[in-house]
């Protein structure tokens, strides 16, 4: 009987540290279980942010979207009025429609001044007239009548710049091509008139008229004189060098 007791409560004591070791073994999966609730917890918070965010971000599209198309309507209204007003700008401003050359290719001063006589009908002097050669060019465009000539190749410009001072009182006439000769490369025997002229000029009373003479020479053309003088008298001899 007592060897039986004894046995009897040895498997009691067996069967009371059962317990035990169940709670040491769920224990030991609180960390696990604990992390993987964290872990969740955060995963649905990140979630919620990201549904938060993202319907943050539509309100503030269709927040934008009536304040994008207020600007750009106004950009619209701003960019036409420019152009509106640039057009009329252009077209308030006149238009320049004049004739354009090029400069002078050489220039050089002369500043010579003549005094010739003017005669009547009956070949009386009436008056003097001054006769002031001011500066030759050489030019490969020129202005003839309004119109704009170009030298052809090898050619160019020989233009007189000619003063012309009336001290009369009454209007006078003059050929003012009649007064200059030119001779070229030194060949004294060939007089070349002014092809180029607006002859005859009207010079008023008491006023000084500015006109021009030209002559077509060749770019090799060299020791250029122009003879100044009545056509029937002395000539003075002025040498051109560029």
């Amino acid at each position: 009987m007592s060897k039986r007791l004894s046995k009897t409560s040895k498997i009691a004591t067996n069967t009371i540290q059962h317990p035990q070791y169940i709670a040491r073994d769920v224990s030991s999966f609180i960390p696990s279980i604990r992390y993987f609730l964290t872990k969740r917890l955060a995963t649905m918070k990140e979630s919620h942010e990201q549904i938060t965010s993202s319907q943050k971000r539509k309100k503030g599209v269709k927040q934008f979207i009536p304040i994008g198309l207020l600007l750009l309507f106004i950009g619209g209204i701003v960019i036409i009025s420019g152009r509106m007003i640039s057009a009329s700008s252009k077209s308030q401003t006149p238009q320049d429609t004049r004739t354009t050359i090029k400069g002078p290719k050489a220039s050089v001063a002369i500043n010579k001044e003549f005094s010739f006589p003017i005669r009547n009908e009956k070949g009386k002097e009436v008056t003097k007239i001054k006769y002031i050669i001011e500066n030759a060019e050489l030019r490969d465009e020129i202005i003839v009548q309004g119109s704009k000539a170009t030298a052809v190749s090898g050619r160019t410009f020989l233009i007189f710049t000619i003063k012309l001072i009336n001290d009369y009182d009454k209007a006078i006439d003059l050929r003012a091509r009649d007064y200059v000769r030119l001779t070229l490369n030194g060949n004294e025997q060939e007089l070349l008139a002014a092809d180029i002229h607006n002859d005859p000029v009207n010079i008023q009373p008491i006023s000084t008229k500015i006109t021009r003479l030209g002559f077509p020479i060749n770019d090799t053309d060299m020791n250029i004189v122009l003879k100044v003088g009545e056509i029937s008298g002395e000539k003075e001899s002025i040498e051109v060098i560029f």
